[in-house]
């Protein structure tokens, strides 16, 4: 009877092992596929944060002219060649929104020193 004793002792032992050890293998694989999850998650997260550069918000905005300058001078230093064809097409534009008109080169009614001026231009944030 000791013999048997002893017997079933180690079969409960190896019985004893060998669910420790599927538990552990068990435990061990749901870790991986938790960490995999969580890292699949994050790198489509950030992929999703990710700006697209070719989206840009147009804005206006309202300058004075300083004295010694003209619309023109203004107009051509705040030019964006990414979203306007051409300086003319710009200058339309400006004048449109400021409710001008181009007669040759002079704009009337006639804009000075002091006078606000309001013009277009793009940016990537969204405000």
């Amino acid at each position: 009877m000791n013999r048997s004793m002893n017997r079933g002792s180690a079969a409960k032992y190896r019985r004893t092992r060998e669910l420790h050890r599927k538990y552990m293998t068990a435990a061990i694989c749901f870790a991986v596929l938790t960490l995999t999850v969580c890292f699949v998650r994050a790198g489509i997260r950030s992929f999703a944060r990710e700006e697209d550069p070719g989206i840009r918000y147009k804005y206006y905005s309202s300058i004075q002219i300083p004295y010694g300058e003209s619309a023109d001078s203004i107009i051509a230093s705040h030019f964006d060649a990414e979203h306007f064809a051409s300086l003319r097409e710009f200058r339309n534009e400006v004048l449109q929104i400021n409710h001008l008109q181009a007669i040759g080169t002079e704009i009337y009614p006639h804009i000075s020193a002091g006078d606000a001026l309001i013009l277009p231009y793009y940016d990537a944030d969204f405000r």
